[in-house]
């Protein structure tokens, strides 16, 4: 059972002078406020009287309390009539309060005398039904950040219709704590995410304002990336486990271009595309890893703890390429009305959805690990089609839309997480949809 409550407020000033300086200043703040209580029973249902697969139970309870406030302003001075400079300044600060029972009934934990009918867990009332001296995990934590980021932008008209910019940002995510954490050691903090960005761009209307051209070169440097990841975890007393753990995963460098075109030959006919490419590579990724994490991954029984360096595997969700058309006919009809025939298409290349728990591949000549990603852990290439036929009356009010999405019903992965050594949960896109729309104006 989840209960979830969020607040959020923002006070802005705008301002817009006559002169060559105009901004816009603001403060923001953030309350999230989560709780969250888990019945489980563990293993193989079996009736069988004394079975070692349905004894198993389990109680895992959650608070965490977040709160994100900022001061920021952004201003623009006119240089010239063509050229402006912008930057900006925001002073976030991110407060969070954590708590963690998890409670299991073999031998990672004490065996409470509490039997959990495990049918009435799911039927309600959905609340811990335990005092804390019952569970074998008990947290309490909190932990502060606060960053400094910023960005610059110039701007300079070519013509009344067409720009060039170039840019430079600083980002910032907060750190925080992994809410499926079982283990006093494991449910520390991890570290915020902060990253450098640069771009050079161009935006223009060309052909007598038919064409639409937007075009960006990027560059962004990250440090130490927040991920999701199974892992295997060892405690002080030898018994070895599997969480799903927020880490943070080293340096990496995403580099490419992005490209939207919008063209419009007639006044009833118009195409979109876009195209991206996409660079980005680990510059170093060796995460601390525990022997039993070592062993899981790739080494020998006994293998001392070490940072192992992972830096050659793919940046989860980075595909190399994507690219998409879309082709829009609106006819006019003798009533007034309108029908517009639109075919879409989007490509995109495969990707990495997790670096590890990953297979060992022996080693190389120098006595370091050969590690790859498991396999069905990749999502797949794949092309999407979509066809969309509306018809609006004359006075708007009324549009119908008939539609068919994923036309020739791939199949494909979109997303994957592996757990160690014994299965993989994969998830993937929809399969071909047939479906009728009508909407209406007020």
């Amino acid at each position: 059972n989840t209960k979830r409550e969020m607040f959020q407020q923002e006070l802005r000033l705008t301002s817009n002078f006559d002169g060559p300086f105009n901004f816009v200043a603001g403060a923001a703040m953030y309350e999230d406020d989560l709780e969250f209580v888990v019945f489980a029973s563990l293993g193989l249902v079996d009736p069988t009287p004394g079975s070692l697969f349905n004894t198993i139970r389990q109680i895992q309870f959650t608070k965490q309390d977040r709160e994100s406030s900022a001061l920021y302003i952004d201003g623009t001075y006119n240089l010239t009539e063509s050229t402006s400079i912008t930057a900006g300044f925001r002073r976030s600060k991110d407060e969070k309060y954590f708590e963690r029972l998890d409670q299991g009934g073999g031998a990672s934990g004490p065996i409470s005398n509490f039997v959990m009918d495990i049918n009435s867990a799911y039927k309600g009332p959905f609340t811990n039904p335990l005092p804390r001296e019952e569970f074998s995990t008990d947290v309490s934590n909190s932990a502060e950040w606060d960053a400094n980021t910023w960005r610059v932008v110039l701007e300079h008209d070519l013509s009344d219709a067409v720009m060039v910019y170039g840019s430079f940002a600083k980002g910032f995510q907060a750190g925080g704590f992994a809410e499926t954490c079982a283990k006093a050691f494991t449910c520390q903090p991890y570290n915020p995410s902060e990253s450098e960005a640069t771009a050079l761009g161009l935006k223009g209307d060309f052909l007598d304002g038919t064409l639409r051209l937007n075009a960006e070169i990027f560059s962004v440097d990250y440090t130490d990336i927040l991920r999701s990841q199974v892992t295997v975890i060892v405690d002080a007393l030898g018994n070895n486990f599997q969480e799903t753990r927020v880490i943070n995963a080293g340096e990496s460098k995403a580099q490419g271009i992005e490209v939207e075109l919008s063209w419009l030959p007639t006044d009833n006919f118009r195409v979109d595309m876009n195209l991206g490419t996409l660079d980005h590579e680990f510059d170093s990724f060796a995460p601390r890893l525990s022997a039993v994490d070592m062993l899981a991954l790739s080494g020998p029984a006994g293998a001392p703890a070490q940072n192992l360096d992972l830096s050659s595997l793919d940046v989860p969700f980075s595909p190399e390429l994507n690219f998409g058309m879309s082709a829009t006919y609106i006819h006019d009809l003798s009533s007034g009305g309108t029908l517009s025939l639109n075919y879409n298409f989007h490509y995109q290349d495969e990707y990495e959805t997790q670096p590890y728990p990953a297979n060992t591949q022996g080693v190389d000549a120098n006595g370091q690990y050969i590690i790859k990603p498991k396999a069905n852990t990749q999502g797949e290439s794949r092309t999407i089609q979509n066809i969309i036929v509306s018809y609006t009356t004359p006075d708007e009010k009324v549009s119908t839309s008939f539609f068919v999405k994923n036309l020739t019903d791939d199949t494909y992965r979109v997303s994957a997480n592996a757990v160690g050594q014994l299965w993989n949960f994969a998830i993937h896109g929809p399969p071909r949809e047939i479906g009728f729309k009508v909407g209406y104006n007020f």
